[in-house]
C-alpha cells in the first residue's frame, strides 16, 4: 500500500481554498440588493417546480455575515420565493421576497430588530442572478463590523 504523506493544516487550508475558488463564483446564485449589497446563496440552480432548497448565505460586502433560509420554485414554475434570516451583533434580521424566475427581477421585504433601538422594516427591488465574482466564505470580522443589511 502506498504511504500517504500527512500535510499540515495550513497546506490543507490552501488546497481547500484553491478548490473552492475554482468551483464557486459564477456558478452560485446571488441576491443583489438595491443598496449594492450582494448575498451569495450557496445555490447553483433553482429548485424544481413546486419544491424548495435550504440555503446558507454569505457576503463579501458584509464581513462575517452568515445566514440561512430557503428558496422555492412555486407550482407555476415561474415564480421563485426566498426567505432568509441572520443574527448579527446586537440584532436579528429577516428578509423575504418573490422573484420572476425568467428575469430574476423581484422585490424584498425585511425587518431588523436591533438591541436598544426600535425595530425597523424596509422593502424594495432586488434581483437574483448568477454571481459575477466569487464570494468568499464568511470572514472573521471584528464584532463591531457586523450590521444589518437593512440599516438606514
Amino acid at each position: 500500500m502506498p504511504s500517504v504523506k500527512r500535510i499540515g493544516w495550513p497546506a490543507a487550508a490552501i488546497v481547500g481554498l484553491l478548490l473552492w475558488a475554482g468551483s464557486a463564483g459564477a456558478k452560485e446564485i446571488c441576491l443583489n440588493l438595491a443598496s449594492g449589497t450582494v448575498l451569495a446563496l450557496n445555490l447553483s440552480a433553482y429548485p424544481a417546480k413546486n419544491s424548495c432548497k435550504s440555503i446558507s448565505v454569505t457576503s463579501d460586502s458584509v464581513p462575517g455575515l452568515i445566514g440561512n433560509g430557503s428558496i422555492c420554485t412555486a407550482s407555476d414554475g415561474g415564480t421563485v420565493l426566498f426567505t432568509y434570516s441572520n443574527v448579527f451583533t446586537g440584532g436579528f434580521e429577516e428578509l423575504g421576497g418573490t422573484f420572476e424566475k425568467s428575469t430574476g427581477q423581484g422585490s424584498l421585504e425585511g425587518c431588523a430588530a436591533m438591541a436598544g433601538a426600535q425595530t425597523f422594516c424596509n422593502n424594495g427591488p432586488a434581483t437574483l442572478s448568477k454571481c459575477k465574482q466569487s464570494i468568499p466564505p464568511a470572514a472573521s470580522p471584528s464584532v463591531q463590523s457586523m450590521t444589518s443589511n437593512l440599516a438606514p
